[in-house]
């Protein structure tokens, strides 16, 4: 008895140190945001970004379906998912507005990112900072922010395939590191789903195609059905938000909204919220 608990003991002791050997991915010094992120630039020619040439992970269609909005919720329920967008078009590089994220963790504020592909290779660190967070959850908003709605043929299939080649080569990146992530008990890439699963159009524009490959590609559409007033002078979320109300704002400077889709700022709802 005295030596199996002796056997027992060495093992935790080692499963002990083992974890301890294990470094973390990033001090709470680096998670928060730096002066100066929040800059875009334009024209640079760091801004040219190409899609990873890489095999995604395994998926099916789902079956293709409109974009969703709000959920039903028990009665006397009122809940309000906030998302965010972070988004690149092809020749800026966009900001990161990270005084958000800053805040959303201090009060443990759950929300959704929509991440456009090509940020996600222009911030790798940040988006593996916001995939490995329990609190968040990531998804995704495309390649370069096009307009699906005036997007067709193999553009359309690779703005939205390239998106998710973008997410899984930064997540294989943060598995090779081996860190662990921000709360200390679990390797960071373990916390980010092998593959996404929500997808958000771009200026909240698409057509019957774009439903379809959406759906073809294995992806939930998610919109939203309130508008905070960002970054639409003048309108705002106040006093309009129902019980299911998924309410849409932005973490990043970026993407001037063209004539179509213009003016709508995004919310969205409880389904695929964290947690």
């Amino acid at each position: 008895m005295l030596a199996r608990m002796t056997l027992l003991w060495l093992g935790l002791l080692t499963a002990t140190a083992a974890a301890e050997a294990v470094p973390a991915c990033w001090t709470l010094g680096d998670l928060v945001h730096r002066q100066g992120e929040e800059r875009v630039q334009r024209g640079v020619a760091q801004a040219r970004i190409t899609a990873p040439k890489r095999t995604l992970a395994e998926y099916s269609p789902v079956a293709a379906r409109g974009a969703i909005r709000r959920v039903q919720l028990p009665p006397g329920k009122k809940l309000v998912a906030l998302t965010f967008d972070l988004c690149e078009q092809p020749s800026e590089i966009s900001g990161y507005q990270g005084g958000i994220v800053d805040f959303l963790r201090s009060k443990g504020i759950k929300a959704t990112f929509f991440i456009g592909g090509k940020w996600m290779l222009s911030h790798r660190e940040r988006t593996q900072q916001l995939m490995a967070d329990p609190m968040f959850e990531v998804a995704n908003h495309t390649w370069e922010h096009r307009n699906l709605r005036l997007t067709s043929g193999q553009a359309l299939v690779d703005e939205i395939r390239n998106a998710q080649l973008a997410y899984e080569q930064v997540r294989a990146e943060l598995q090779a590191k081996q860190c662990m992530g921000p709360q200390g008990n679990a390797l960071a890439h373990e916390r980010a789903p092998r593959r996404l699963g929500l997808m958000r159009f771009p200026y909240g524009a698409c057509s019957p195609a774009a439903l379809s490959e959406v759906a073809q590609q294995g992806l939930l559409p998610i919109q939203w059905d309130v508008s905070s007033g960002d970054p639409t002078v003048g309108l705002s979320a106040l006093g309009s938000s129902n019980r299911s109300s998924p309410m849409l704002l932005r973490a990043r400077s970026c993407c001037s909204t063209p004539t179509a889709g213009a003016g709508t700022r995004k919310a969205r709802f409880p389904p695929s919220s964290p947690g």
